[in-house]
């Protein structure tokens, strides 16, 4: 696999291989890095809380990524799919937040969990 094939999920890249290897016609994953301004990172960054789960979540931010940690986990890089959508493709996360910056959705899989910054 090649170093950027890390940060994509596993199975789509064996699902683009064979839609390649098949002549079939999809899309491919959008490569280009969204560039997120170090004070509009800094708006984000903090520890969240949430009353629906008992942990928490650091934000932080270095070299243009946001880096999220959930309490008792190691740190991961989010990749940005906006100035407010940050994903973790490979443990298929999502932190959207929203137009306050002191709140914060995690969605992974089907589930949903609100956070609100301490």
């Amino acid at each position: 696999m090649t170093s950027n094939g890390m940060n994509f999920n596993n199975s789509e890249v064996v699902q683009q291989t064979f839609n390649t290897l098949y002549d079939h016609n999809a899309p491919l994953p959008l490569l280009s890095r969204l560039k997120i301004s170090d004070s509009d990172l800094d708006k984000l960054s903090g520890t969240y809380s949430s009353s629906q789960a008992p942990i928490k979540i650091i934000v932080s931010h270095k070299n243009g990524y946001l880096i999220a940690q959930a309490s008792g986990q190691n740190p991961f890089l989010l990749h940005a799919e906006s100035q407010t959508v940050f994903k973790h493709v490979q443990a298929g996360i999502v932190l959207e937040f929203g137009h306050n910056p002191s709140e914060v959705t995690l969605k992974q899989g089907s589930k949903e969990m609100k956070f609100a910054k301490d």
